[in-house]
């Protein structure tokens, strides 16, 4: 790898968010048009911003439904120690067994 690619990667992250200066812009802009390797680093560093804020928008569905989840599951604990406990009462009082 020569030299001027490792400086312009260094500088990519730079000219992607627009904080450069016009000199190092104009020679990355250059070094870009003559170099293969360096375009594709630079095309690979280029995320749309739409496929970012999808993700996000997933990661919120996924969170929902599990939180969904252990509502339901906690739930479902509440209703099995309520029933426990009510045929439990039931066995105690009308049949007159006693479970302990």
């Amino acid at each position: 790898m020569l030299v001027e690619c490792e400086v312009i990667r260094d500088l990519l992250p730079l000219y992607i968010d627009g904080v450069c200066s016009n000199k190092s812009r104009n020679l990355i802009e250059e070094h870009l048009q003559g170099c293969n390797c360096c375009k594709k680093d630079y095309e690979n560093m280029i995320v749309p911003l739409d496929s970012i804020e999808k993700e996000n928008e997933e990661v919120k569905v996924l969170k929902g439904i599990t939180r969904k989840l252990k509502q339901d599951r906690i739930k479902n604990v509440v209703k099995g120690f309520i029933l426990a406990m009510i045929l439990g009462l039931i066995i105690y009082c009308f049949i007159g067994i006693k479970p302990f």
